[in-house]
Formats: structure tokens, C-alpha cells, sequence
């Protein structure tokens, strides 16, 4: 054997090719291998062996990934039908972002040199010219869009009536409670997307469903009350807001103004209003499980229905202080939130919902949970000649009597219907231990 250069490398016949022979290493002992552990091995004696790999849960349908920290389940619907619902409440949510922007364009339209006096004409049309937001005179072509069907199926939104009336006669529907954004209100008075339910059939069952006419769902306050033509009364600041104020003009919405009041209720063909009455001062009262009413010192629309021999129909929506989760203030803080709401006349409740796409996160998107709009009978107010409150103590005492009526009214309408096995939302306050309805009188 040729013998090895000490630098690894070996001469072959005697010539100066080379290769490298690295060392080699010492071999090890081969280990015997380990026994296979095994679920039947590992057991403990009697135990029901388990399956080698677990099965990872199935995500429900619709979810696309699950975060803790933003809210649980990332969800895109359910169905096509649950987005098309979250669609029609998103459009109307952004009303007041389309506000925002359409007064900012306003804005740079005015101080434009090209388009100053185009928008000063619309300016003074919409604001000195046009009577429309309190004489209500615009047909409501959007109230029967089929979009509002989406929204009120959201959540869903269930209008019912409990008696007849007469397409004869003006009403002041006064509805109860506001909740944070009076969403019963708008489906019901606004649209024609609720689902119906008429007590007044002798064929209704004792807990009936959404009425059907030949297949199709019945909807709409006018398939309930056929002939009486309401409109919806909203804060008079939304009409001073271009684009915006069309849009509610053409869903039949009007300002909430002493003026609408004498305007509609004492037009040639009967006509009647939808108020919310609580107003700013009730939406900072709002609270899942609860009907606080402020209500005892509201007597401007009694003072109305009486001037103008309307009759006032009491509205009781189930469900509308559910939709949001709220949080009360107290002390200070509630000093500062109600002197708010006094000045700028409206309310700033701080409440939050749920995400879009999150069903346990934050946003403004409301929760899913019933409404039921349950409209009670009309109360006929005193016929008086020459009404004028102000001057005569014996008309105040009458205002002051229609409006006990109207309180007993609105009691009695709660008891009939809180525990009705149609009325889910009034069957959830039974869940969280809440009390009756509450009034309010400061």
C-alpha cells in the first residue's frame, strides 16, 4: 500500500494526481428503536381509547377566520339575504356621513367662483322657497322600495294592530319609546318593508305569524290601515342639509314643526302625523331591557290633536332600547350629557352595537333582535271651540285630562301585549328581571 502523505493525501503511481480522503469517523452503535406509543398503550385501564388525530371543529357557515382581539368570528353573512339586510341598514346609517359631506361640498361649491351663485339659488329654494318639509306635499315614491323590505327583516321589525281605523279621521300616532336612533319608527311609519300582524281578524290564531295574502307576506303600514295617509315628523335641523333633505322628502318625512302640525292635520283631505314624542331628552334614558318614558311634560302634541280635533293613537315598539347596548352616566357627567341634549336639541347617548363583519365586535351596526311596533286604539279629544290654551284655564284643564287619557292609555296597551306569545321582544324583558314601563318626568 502506498503510504499516506501526513496532509491527507495520497500518490498514486508515483504521479502528482491527488484526491482528498477525509478521516473516517468512528461508527456508532446502532440504538435499538423505542416502542410506539400508541392511544391504546397510553390509556388508563377501562377508559374509552381515543382517536390518534383530533378533528378540528367545522367554522360555521359564513365565517371566515376567528381573532379574539377583534371581536370573535370574521363573517361575511350567513346568506345572501343576511348581507343584502346589513346592506339596507348600513344605507341607513350613513345618512348622517352623507350629511357631513354634502354640507362640506356645499361649502366649496359656495366659495367657488363657477358655482357661488347656482348654489345660492339652491340655498335660498330649499331653505326660504320651499315648503315642502312642512306641508308634506311630495309624493313618497322611496317609501315602497323593496330595499326597506331588507332593512326591517334585519332585525325584524313586526308592525300590529290591535283595532280599526278610519281613513276618515287625522291621527297623531304618538310613538314609544326613541331608543338611540328610532329605527321601529322608520320602518314602520317611513317604509313599507314591517312585517304585519292584524289582532282585529277573528281568524288570527293566538299566536299568529306575519299575515300572508295568497303566498306573498303582507307588509307595509298601509296594508294594515288602507286609505290613512301618515307621515313621519323628524328634528327640523335634517331639512337644511342638501341632497339629504330630498331623500327624507321622498320617504315622507317632515320637519317637526308647530306649523306641520296645522298644515297636515288640518288639510282639506285628512291626513295624519307619526311623532316620537320622548325626543332627545328620552334617547339618553335608553337601555336594553327597559321602557323609560318622558312623557309627563310632553303636551305639545295634546295641545295639537285638540286645536285640530285629530285623535291621538298611543305606539308602544317593544324591543327599540334592545338594539343598542348603552351606557348610563351618573353625577356630573349626566349633568353635562342632559345640558347637551338641551342646548344643541339633540340627544348624545354613548351606546355601541356590532361590527360589520364582527358579530361580537364594536361599531354602530345594531344587534339583531326584534321589534314589535304594537299600534293601540284612538282616544277622541274634547271638542273646543276657540282653543286657546294660553288664555283660558278651562282648556288647559282639558289638555291636562286628554293627556292622563293618553298615559292610561299608553299603561294599558303595555300590559295587553307585554306577555303575548307573538311578542318577542316583550317576552326578552322577561329574561333579563326588568320592571314595567317607567315615566319619566325630569
Amino acid at each position: 500500500m502506498p503510504p499516506v502523505n501526513p496532509t491527507g493525501f495520497r500518490v498514486i503511481n508515483d504521479t502528482k494526481k491527488r484526491y482528498h480522503t477525509p478521516p473516517t469517523a468512528p461508527r456508532k452503535k446502532a440504538l435499538s428503536p423505542l416502542p410506539r406509543r400508541t392511544p391504546e398503550s397510553t390509556a388508563s385501564p377501562g377508559a374509552v381509547p381515543r382517536r390518534a388525530h383530533a378533528i378540528r371543529a367545522k367554522k360555521p357557515k359564513g365565517v371566515i377566520f376567528t381573532s379574539n382581539y377583534l371581536g370573535g368570528d370574521f363573517s361575511i353573512g350567513t346568506s345572501r339575504e343576511s348581507r343584502w339586510q346589513t346592506a339596507a341598514v348600513l344605507s341607513f346609517l350613513m345618512l348622517l356621513p352623507l350629511a357631513a359631506y354634502c354640507s362640506s361640498m356645499t361649502f366649496l361649491f359656495l366659495i367657488f367662483p363657477l358655482t357661488t351663485l347656482q348654489t345660492l339659488a339652491y340655498l335660498w329654494f330649499i331653505w326660504v322657497y320651499d315648503q315642502t318639509p312642512v306641508n308634506g306635499d311630495r309624493t313618497p315614491f322611496l317609501r315602497r322600495s323593496c330595499w326597506w323590505n331588507h332593512l326591517c327583516d334585519y332585525f325584524p321589525i313586526t308592525l300590529v294592530k290591535t283595532t280599526e281605523l278610519s281613513p276618515d279621521r287625522s291621527y297623531i300616532f304618538g310613538y314609544h319609546p326613541h331608543g338611540i336612533i328610532s329605527h321601529g319608527a322608520f320602518g314602520a311609519f317611513a317604509t313599507e318593508g314591517a312585517a304585519v300582524v292584524d289582532l282585529t281578524d277573528p281568524t288570527t290564531p293566538d299566536a299568529p305569524v306575519a299575515e300572508t295574502d295568497g303566498g306573498v307576506q303582507r307588509r307595509g303600514f298601509s296594508s294594515l290601515f288602507p286609505g290613512v295617509d301618515v307621515r313621519l315628523l323628524t328634528l327640523p335641523i335634517n331639512f337644511y342639509v342638501p341632497v339629504c333633505r330630498e331623500l327624507l322628502l321622498w320617504l315622507g318625512i317632515c320637519s317637526a314643526e308647530r306649523e306641520t302640525f296645522q298644515k297636515i292635520l288640518c288639510d282639506r283631505q285628512p291626513r295624519s302625523i307619526a311623532l316620537v314624542v320622548g325626543g332627545a331628552d328620552e334617547a339618553v334614558l335608553a337601555a336594553p331591557g327597559t321602557m323609560q318614558l318622558y312623557l309627563e311634560r310632553r303636551k305639545g302634541f295634546i295641545r295639537e290633536a285638540v286645536a285640530a280635533g285629530a285623535s291621538l293613537v298611543p305606539v308602544l315598539a317593544f324591543g327599540e332600547n334592545d338594539v343598542y347596548d348603552t351606557t348610563q352616566l351618573h353625577g356630573v357627567l349626566r349633568w353635562i350629557q342632559e345640558t347637551a341634549t338641551h342646548f344643541f336639541t339633540f340627544s348624545m347617548p354613548i351606546f355601541h352595537g356590532r361590527g360589520v363583519f364582527f358579530k361580537d365586535g364594536f361599531g354602530f351596526v345594531p344587534h339583531r333582535r326584534s321589534i314589535v311596533v304594537v299600534v293601540g286604539a284612538p282616544i277622541a279629544p274634547p271638542l273646543i271651540v276657540g282653543f286657546d290654551p294660553r288664555k283660558y284655564p278651562a282648556h288647559r284643564a282639558a289638555v291636562d285630562e286628554l293627556h292622563r287619557r293618553y298615559v292610561a292609555a299608553l299603561i294599558e296597551l303595555y300590559d295587553a301585549h307585554k306577555d303575548a306569545q307573538w311578542n318577542d321582544a316583550g317576552l326578552r324583558r322577561l329574561k333579563t328581571g326588568s320592571g314595567g314601563i317607567g315615566l319619566v318626568s325630569s
